[in-house]
C-alpha cells in the first residue's frame, strides 16, 4: 500500500445556503486528513478516498496525481494526492551509502587543519559535530559532489541541507544535478520547458531542508550535485531520494 500527501484546496461559493465556510473547511479537513489511502492494482496505481462523514468515491488518476471534487452547499474542495511510490532515502543519511561511495571535486580544511576537514562523506543528511558538512576547497561553478549508488537505480528526488562552520553559516541556494552510468559521460538535467539546464533552488539557512523532486525522474548509477550559487561557502549536506526499480 502506497500512503501519499495530500494537498486541500477549498474555496467558497457564492450560495447562501448551508453552513459557515468555515465549519465546513474544519470538517472537510478532519475528514480527508483521516480518509486519504492511495493504493497500487494490478491496471496500474488508483486512489482511493474515503470520507465517511461526507460521501466515498472510487477513482484513477494520470501521471501520480489523484484529483477528485466534492461539492457542498457553498464549498467546492478539490483534493490532490501526489503517490509517486518512488521517494525513499537512498542511503545518505542511513549509511547505506559506504564512504567510499561519496567523493567531490575537492575538499576544505578550516585553517588548513587536517582535524577540520570537511570531507566529501560527511555531506550526510543531518550530520552532526564540528565538521558536520562537504564544503569545497574553492567557490566556483566547477566544484561538485557525486554519489555512486553502487548500481542503476531510479533516482526521484534531492533534499539538501547547509551547515555551519564554528558560527559561519554556509549553504548551496542554487545548484544543478548532473548524472551517468559510467561515471565518466554525464547528462545534466534539463528544464522540461525551456530545454536548458535546470537550475534547482537551493537552501536559506544552514539547517532546514530543501526538496527538490525530479520531473521527469532518471535511471543513473552515479549523481553529482553541481553547486551553482551559495551563501559564503560551497557546503552541502544531502540524500538522495528514489528506489531499486
Amino acid at each position: 500500500m502506497v500512503f501519499g500527501t495530500a494537498l486541500v484546496h477549498v474555496s467558497s461559493g457564492k450560495s447562501k445556503a448551508g453552513p459557515p465556510v468555515s465549519l465546513l473547511c474544519i470538517l472537510l479537513l478532519y475528514c480527508i486528513i483521516l480518509s486519504v489511502f492511495c493504493f497500487t492494482s494490478l491496471a496500474g496505481l488508483g486512489c482511493f478516498l474515503s470520507v465517511p462523514c461526507l460521501s466515498y468515491s472510487l477513482f484513477s488518476f494520470h501521471s501520480s496525481l489523484c484529483l477528485s471534487v466534492s461539492s457542498l452547499p457553498g464549498l467546492t474542495s478539490t483534493v490532490y494526492s501526489n503517490s509517486l511510490g518512488c521517494s525513499e532515502p537512498m542511503g545518505m543519511k542511513s549509511r547505506l551509502l559506504t564512504n567510499r561511495q561519496i567523493t567531490s571535486s575537492s575538499t576544505f580544511r578550516t585553517w588548513g587543519m587536517e582535524a577540520f576537514t570537511w570531507y566529501p562523506h560527511y555531506a550526510r543528511l543531518d550530520k552532526q559535530g564540528k565538521t558536520n558538512a562537504w564544503t569545497a576547497a574553492t567557490n566556483n561553478q566547477s566544484e561538485w559532489l557525486q554519489v555512486d549508488l553502487g548500481a542503476t537505480k531510479k533516482v526521484t528526488g534531492v533534499i539538501t541541507q547547509g551547515a555551519k562552520d564554528f558560527g559561519s553559516i554556509q549553504f548551496v541556494t542554487a545548484f544543478k544535478v548532473a548524472y551517468s552510468n559510467d561515471g565518466r559521460s554525464w547528462t545534466i538535467v534539463k528544464d522540461e520547458t525551456t530545454k536548458t539546464h535546470r537550475i534547482f533552488p537551493g537552501n536559506s539557512d544552514n539547517n532546514v531542508h530543501k526538496k527538490n523532486i525530479f520531473e521527469p525522474s532518471f535511471y543513473a548509477r552515479y549523481v553529482r550535485i553541481l553547486p551553482w550559487d551559495w551563501h559564503e561557502r560551497i557546503t552541502l549536506r544531502m540524500e538522495l531520494l528514489g528506489c531499486d526499480e
